[in-house]
């Protein structure tokens, strides 16, 4: 594996990943796909965005169109302020068409061979039970920096959708933003 160009670290790409494509094969390309599904299904409504560090989080955002492969242009609050957002530091998605969106139709993607596949196989596991109850550790700020989890119901290549602690709100994280998972009951 090398980098080939496409802006991700070199031990993530793999030699045969397409130069039009533009980016990795992990996380983003599942975000990407999960976006676009939420500005079809649910135009003009605004979600949550969780962002790392200091950025913190983008709420009141409404997604506009994926540009450029990997940037999301979203509208933020009343004023319908316009912002970009770098996809690949997206930690979460929260809000009501996070709730409802359908993504049955989201293709698999190819893992990166590091820690996302590897979390992502942890999080099939923890699915396979769906009396299961966890606590996710994330890189982002407030409430997704620790949130409890419980029944996921879809993993991705990547990114899990799954209802996050006792409201029923169901929460779409990128595994690549995720520091640890631990309290899992019962144990895998």
């Amino acid at each position: 594996m090398s980098c080939n160009g496409c802006g991700c670290c070199g031990f993530c790409c793999p030699d045969e990943e397409p130069q039009q494509q533009g980016f990795c094969p992990c996380c983003t390309r599942t975000l990407v796909d999960i976006l676009q599904a939420i500005i079809d299904q649910s135009p003009g409504e605004a979600i949550r965005i969780d962002l790392p560090g200091p950025a913190n989080f983008i709420g009141d955002a409404v997604p506009i169109q994926i540009r450029s492969g990997f940037t999301l242009q979203i509208a933020v609050g009343q004023n319908e302020n316009q912002s970009i957002v770098n996809i690949c530091d997206i930690v979460a998605l929260t809000g009501d068409p996070v709730d409802d969106v359908d993504l049955s139709s989201i293709p698999g993607q190819e893992n990166c061979e590091c820690c996302e596949e590897a979390l992502t196989e942890v999080m099939e596991e923890i699915a396979s039970d769906p009396t299961r109850s966890f606590n996710m550790n994330t890189q982002g700020q407030n409430a997704m920096m620790f949130s409890s989890g419980k029944n996921p119901t879809e993993v991705f290549d990547g990114v899990v959708r799954y209802t996050s602690g006792n409201m029923g709100q169901k929460a779409i994280v990128s595994l690549c933003q995720v520091s640890s998972i631990d309290l899992i009951k019962p144990q895998l």
